[in-house]
């Protein structure tokens, strides 16, 4: 990836930001040059994240399954001076258990003994045709009504912008078409 492009990409971008009604075509394009180089970012990265994982797995004390390691980075060239590019983390969450099989067969099996080793958890969501529901009944029960909204919220989902490359722009690169 040509840095100088990823860096032309980037200023792009901000200028764009800031324009009133600046062209969509050129906002998508601009948009789909910064997305193919965010997979390839995020491609170079996953074998990266490995190598730190396996390198703080040797940190951890002797024993130890969780907790966090820091890591020192360092950016230059092998023959030249190093800079410090800040620490990376890694963190090792706490372990947790989970049941993972037929829990009405476990129960079988074990009996009584299955509340010693397990607790039964139970949710709830509002059904598919919630607003219907309440629509339709509303008229005969109010206060009902009033109850069961008051004990739900909407969640309003932020839109999805999704990015489909068209293979003519390279990671990093601006689109080839013609300026808008």
């Amino acid at each position: 990836m040509n840095t100088n492009n990823l860096e032309f990409l980037l200023a792009r971008a901000e200028e764009l930001a800031k324009v009133a009604q600046p062209h969509p075509e050129e906002v998508a394009g601009v948009a789909l040059a910064l997305a193919a180089a965010h997979t390839a970012i995020l491609e170079a990265l996953e074998p990266l994240k490995d190598k730190l994982r396996e390198h703080a797995r040797l940190l951890l004390p002797e024993g130890e399954v969780e907790g966090i390691i820091e890591v020192p980075g360092l950016l230059g060239p092998p023959n030249g001076d190093w800079v410090e590019a800040g620490t990376v983390s890694v963190t090792f969450p706490y372990r947790k258990l989970k049941l993972s099989g037929d829990p009405d067969r476990l129960k079988n099996l074990l009996g009584l003994s299955f509340k010693d080793y397990f607790e039964e958890t139970s949710s709830y969501r509002p059904v598919r045709d919630f607003q219907e529901r309440v629509k339709a009944r509303q008229p005969f029960n109010p206060e009902e009504c009033r109850i069961v909204l008051g004990a739900v919220e909407l969640v309003e989902p932020t839109p999805r912008v999704g990015f489909k490359p068209s293979g003519d722009v390279e990671p990093g690169e601006a689109p080839r078409k013609e300026a808008l």
